[in-house]
């Protein structure tokens, strides 16, 4: 890009010159940091094999970030940014945890200087600034960024046993140096693509949260159906439910009663912006429960609702695609209930097991006979072989 001269930029510096800075320090030189220490604690060459051996981040990696972790023969780390940097580093235990540990709700003290500290503060100053929305700073808001940046580099320098002032001068130069107008606009414009995309995100994760409330309403009548045959099972004689049948009931009862320990209802979405990926999967679980304790997760709110192109998403985050609630149906059965044939067909694609009961034993196949099917979807349910021998609570198979 083209560089004005000193003199006449440093002259005209305004708030916004100053914003563009800040894009400079976390787009380039915080990111440079954190590439100097992959190359010298996990060698290029060896990155993929050690992602495809970790448990978490074999099934966590989202496709973009496969594609960029693929150049890492060519291009080294030059294509890494900071989140996927930091949680690379984090998983692969590359260096110590941070004081008090990764991603704490309290953000590491002026005490806490270890490395994996100064990666923390790393990774929440970019999204702070990512997100900071006024584009207007003023010179000593600036001064104390700066600062805090060339502490960071300073530690880390004598951490990562390189030369004096290799990270600091960098930080120096991207506080003082001349930005010519189209820099300027480059790295705002960045900032700006960065805080769009990332709170998209959060929107369209608030808006399925939203759908999952219309959904409880929506399913008041069926579920409360199920209610009276979950209560009908456990009140049974047992001449008419064999006892064999209800121990197996008793088990999936006890078994989801655990399960439910982990979906706790929460308001955590609008904070998703700021966690690491690990913290994105466990937000991506969010149910609701009403009072008679039966649940309802975000999957299955897509599911019934239709929203095929999000379930690739929940795949990604690690959400269990066979999981199923305390209404007894599974992904695949709620998109059943509406004959949704492109999400049955992606559900199948991604592992939806045809065959999956919950404790009143319906399957996919069991919901199509027991409604209007629609040809086209019991036509693609039966070329996935499914069992036509399951049985309900009450021996009921699908055609019997």
């Amino acid at each position: 890009m083209a560089t004005a001269s000193c003199s006449s930029f440093m002259s005209t510096s305004s708030t916004v010159t100053n914003y563009a800075r800040l894009g400079l320090a976390t787009q380039n030189e915080l990111p440079n940091i954190l590439r100097e220490l992959l190359l010298i604690k996990e060698p290029p060459h060896l990155l993929e094999a050690h992602l495809n051996n970790n448990s978490y981040l074999s099934r966590n990696l989202r496709a973009h970030e496969w594609n960029i972790i693929r150049t890492v023969r060519t291009n080294q780390y030059n294509e890494f940014d900071v989140p996927l940097m930091y949680k690379i580093i984090r998983n692969l235990n590359l260096v110590p945890s941070p004081t008090q540990g990764w991603d704490n709700q309290t953000p590491p003290s002026s005490t806490e200087i270890t490395v994996g500290d100064d990666i923390e503060r790393i990774r929440r100053i970019r999204n702070e600034i990512v997100h900071r929305g006024n584009t207007n700073v003023q010179d000593p808001e600036l001064a104390n960024y700066f600062s805090f940046f060339k502490d960071i580099a300073r530690r880390l320098e004598v951490a990562l046993m390189l030369s004096n002032r290799e990270f600091v001068s960098k930080m120096e130069n991207a506080e003082t140096c001349c930005i010519d107008e189209d820099t300027e606009r480059h790295y705002i414009k960045r900032l700006r693509e960065l805080e769009k995309y990332e709170t998209e995100l959060a929107i369209n994760f608030a808006e399925v949260r939203k759908d999952l409330v219309c959904l409880r309403s929506q399913m008041t009548g069926q579920i409360s159906k199920l209610q009276t045959k979950i209560h009908h099972l456990t009140t049974e004689k047992e001449e008419v439910i064999p006892k064999h049948i209800r121990d197996q009931i008793k088990k999936e009862i006890d078994k989801w009663k655990q399960d439910d320990i982990k979906y706790v209802p929460t308001n955590a979405s609008k904070y998703l912006l700021h966690r690491d990926k690990a913290e994105q999967s466990h937000l991506s679980r969010i149910t609701e429960m009403d009072k008679s304790g039966l649940e309802m997760g975000s999957l299955e709110a897509c599911c019934w609702e239709g929203y095929v192109n999000l379930l690739p998403w929940f795949v990604d985050q690690g959400v269990e695609i066979n999981r199923c609630s305390t209404c007894s149906l599974t992904p695949l059965a709620f998109a059943c209930v509406h004959s949704r044939i492109e999400l049955i067909n992606t559900l199948l694609n991604l592992g939806a097991d045809i065959n999956k009961q919950g404790i009143l034993g319906y399957t996919p196949l069991h919901i199509m006979f027991d409604s209007n099917a629609d040809p086209a979807v019991l036509d693609l349910l039966l070329k996935n072989k499914p069992c036509i021998n399951k049985r309900m609570y009450d021996g009921a198979t699908p055609l019997l």
